[in-house]
Parts: structure tokens; sequence; C-alpha cells
């Protein structure tokens, strides 16, 4: 009687362990993927952090441009301004020559 009862205890402890080793088997398997996982994400991370940083130089070298085409809009229009000065001073003379032609032709 008493062997039956260590030999029923055998047979419970074998499938306690049966069930453990299962059980330990399954969460080294998702250990791993929980792993892979990590790697993927610290990957994708990276990922990101270069396609920010490669943005962030983009933007500050757009900046750069901005400002140097804002400099060079400035000076077209001074230079403009310059010119359309340029012209009415040259209207006026022509106005005034041929005012001068006019009273020397009469």
């Amino acid at each position: 009687r008493m062997k039956k009862k260590l030999e029923q205890d055998i047979n419970e402890l074998e499938v306690a362990l049966d069930a453990a080793n299962r059980a330990r088997a399954e969460s080294e398997k998702n250990i791993k993927k929980f792993q892979q996982s990590l790697r993927d994400l610290q990957s994708q991370i990276e990922d990101e952090a270069r396609s920010r940083d490669e943005a962030r130089e983009q933007y500050a070298m757009s900046e750069r441009r901005c400002a140097i085409m804002q400099g060079e809009l400035e000076e077209i229009r001074t230079q403009m301004e310059a010119a359309e000065r340029a012209r009415k001073s040259a209207e006026n003379e022509l106005h005034e020559s041929n005012d001068r032609v006019s009273e020397l032709a009469q």
C-alpha cells in the first residue's frame, strides 16, 4: 500500500516535471521572441534617429539657403530701385534734351 502511494507520488511528480519542462520550453521560446522583437525595435529606433538627424540637417541647410536667398532678394530689389531711378533720370534728361532741341529749332 505504501509502495503504491509512493509510485503514485512519483507518477504525479513526473507529470508535474513534464508540465514544468513544457512551461520552461514555452517560456524560453517566448523570451527568444521578445529578444528578437527588442532587437527589431532597437534597430527601428536607430533608423528613426538617423532619419530625424538627416531631416534636421536638411532643415538647417534649407534655413541657410533661405537666408542667403533673402539677402540676394534684398540686393536685387536695391539694384532694381537704383535702375528705376536711373531710368527716370534718363527719361527726364531725354525730355529736357527734346525740349531744348524744340526751342533751338524754332
